[in-house]
């Protein structure tokens, strides 16, 4: 008898500590917005470097495995296909506003040019289905006109890994950096 008061004593001290947690987290974080809300520059700075600035995946997974391992488990076994070197073989290349125009013969395996993680899948602009790519030297690479291969958003994909193949003859490449974009054509 005296074991289940003991044991009904102990649940009721763990729910009040959960919910004195509880109320605490709440009313800091109450307090943080009143503060905000009545502080201009304060505002601004949140403003400015959350809602203003795009994340970057790789520097946040540089940081992780820094401190806490890999995020990504190693696999015993390959699955991916690898490209003998990182030129996607084309025909012509020509450049256009943002980036380049590559001719090349149509079903194509296409190679990532570095390795990196899928931010982007979807429509975008006047190129159509894409997949966006942060690589991990800090450029995002746009690849269109591609049908895409088993890639879903937030994955980590390695340099050569074939991402797809040409749905046409042509297929395009845009490169930005910190949103503007440039020409970038290294691996090509």
């Amino acid at each position: 008898m005296e074991t289940r008061i003991k044991k009904k004593y102990v649940l009721k001290k763990k729910v009040k500590i959960f919910l004195n947690k509880c109320l605490l987290g709440i009313l800091v974080f109450l307090m943080g917005m009143i503060i905000v809300k009545n502080n201009p520059s304060l505002k601004e700075m949140i403003k400015k470097n959350i809602y203003e600035k795009s994340i970057s995946f790789i520097q946040s997974r540089k940081i992780y495995e820094k401190y806490l391992g890999s995020i990504i488990p190693k696999k015993e076994k390959e699955t991916t296909m690898k490209v003998s070197n990182n030129m996607i073989p084309f025909e012509k290349k020509e450049k256009i506003e943002n980036g380049i125009k590559l001719t090349l013969k149509e079903k194509t395996p296409i190679p990532l040019i570095e390795s990196g993680v899928v931010v982007y899948i979807g429509e975008k602009d006047n190129y159509g289905n894409i997949i966006l790519v942060e690589q991990i030297d800090g450029i995002e690479t746009i690849y269109s006109n591609i049908d895409f291969h088993n890639i879903k958003l937030y994955d980590y994909i390695e340099k050569n890994q074939i991402i797809g193949e040409s749905k046409g003859k042509d297929i395009f490449l845009l490169f930005q950096k910190n949103g503007e974009f440039i020409d970038y054509q290294k691996n090509l």
